[in-house]
């Protein structure tokens, strides 16, 4: 029988959230500001913080603001430099994601930040649901060829269990990998 065990991540913006986290039993937590807007890249006080006191992997948003998901020259060289520091702090993770105003990924731009997280686990995050129905597929086999170990998505569809038909369509896509 082939059992998977799933991963308990939660979303969290607060020290005493990653703590209630940890200890209701998350596998993991992804350290996020702002989470009304989406979530965007916490302070490195918090995330050094947070590195300090929890045992389960942190995973840190990469994103300057809310909104799209359509980033300018400026946007991309803060999240650039917020690798660089937030890398220091040896966290497990990022999570990523960049689009052109076409609704397709950036795909210079992404491998340009990419290039920067030095092996840290990278997660593409929901942005995956904006770009368009007909290049999700080939854009999954991208991501994993850039390093990109999981992608969040809700199938397209106001929530997970609405999207489950294309869920299992990203899902069959990647084990015939």
């Amino acid at each position: 029988m082939n059992l998977c065990k799933y991963k308990f991540e939660v979303c969290v913006e607060t020290i005493e959230q990653c703590l209630s986290a940890e200890e209701k039993g998350a596998d993991r937590i992804e350290l996020c500001a702002d989470l009304c807007v989406g979530g965007t890249t916490p302070s490195y006080g918090i995330v050094k913080k947070a590195k300090e006191i929890l045992k389960i992997p942190v995973f840190v948003i990469i994103r300057p603001r809310g909104g799209n998901f359509i980033y300018n020259y400026n946007e991309i060289e803060i999240m650039k430099y917020d690798i660089e520091s937030l890398k220091s702090l040896n966290v497990e993770g990022f999570v990523i994601g960049i689009l052109n105003k076409n609704n397709e990924i950036d795909w210079e731009n992404l491998t340009f930040l990419t290039n920067n997280c030095n092996n840290i686990d990278l997660t593409f995050h929901m942005a995956f649901d904006s770009i368009n129905d007909d290049s999700k597929l080939q854009s999954i086999d991208k991501l994993i060829s850039l390093g990109f170990k999981r992608i969040l998505t809700k199938g397209s569809q106001f929530d997970a269990p609405s999207g489950i038909i294309n869920l299992k369509k990203y899902n069959i896509n990647i084990r015939l990998k």
